[in-house]
């Protein structure tokens, strides 16, 4: 019996929130400002003149963003992107910015309390680990889509999952290519 009370006023709690209209920010001439960012544990699997090379390890990356509202619905911004990674069993870390463009588009009517966005992005820029001369050259692309829930007409909790295609180089080395999917959280606040 505890459990159907429960149940049903989980189902109504739900339901006012995601039916009532917001009239969120998302409309020509707005901004948006915030970020997202993702904890991953990762592991790549490399092979280095004819031996293979298996490394793990864990990356916080934190990703502050701005945009503008171009059309209803669509914002071109920018983003920076701030990481930093260590492999497991090394003592070789690794810490990196990044910066580019992005274009955002909204889905959904800017009054839904629920709406779904979508991403692409471009970004370049340098990495540095422990024992390296020297800067890694980097660029990468992504989209990124998932639910976006509006608290109030300015503020915004996002949910995406994240596709990156990197490629890295150091001057005298080949390029590194890395593919990823991730999972991140994102806030948004939407300003006239």
């Amino acid at each position: 019996m505890k459990n159907s009370l429960l149940t049903v006023k989980l189902i109504f709690i739900l339901s006012l929130v995601f039916s009532h209209e917001s009239d969120a920010q998302i409309t020509d001439g707005n901004w948006l400002i915030g970020g997202t960012g993702y904890f991953a544990s990762n592991y790549s699997k490399r092979e280095t003149s004819g031996s293979p090379n298996e490394v793990k390890g864990v990356m916080t990356v934190i990703s502050p963003n701005i945009g503008y509202f171009l059309i209803d619905k669509l914002a071109l911004g920018t983003g920076l992107s701030l990481s930093f990674s260590s492999p497991s069993g090394e003592n070789n870390n690794s810490w990196g910015y990044s910066v580019g463009p992005f274009l955002r588009y909204y889905f959904l009517k800017p009054e839904k309390t629920l709406n779904f966005l979508t991403e692409v992005n471009y970004y370049f820029g340098q990495t540095w680990s422990d024992y390296t001369n020297g800067p890694r050259r980097s660029s990468t692309y992504g989209i990124k889509g998932g639910p976006v829930i509006f608290f109030t007409n300015n503020a915004a909790l996002e949910l995406t999952l994240n596709y990156f295609h990197s490629t890295s180089k150091r001057e005298e080395e080949n390029n590194t290519i890395n593919k990823q999917f991730l999972i991140s959280i994102g806030f948004q606040i939407h300003l006239k």
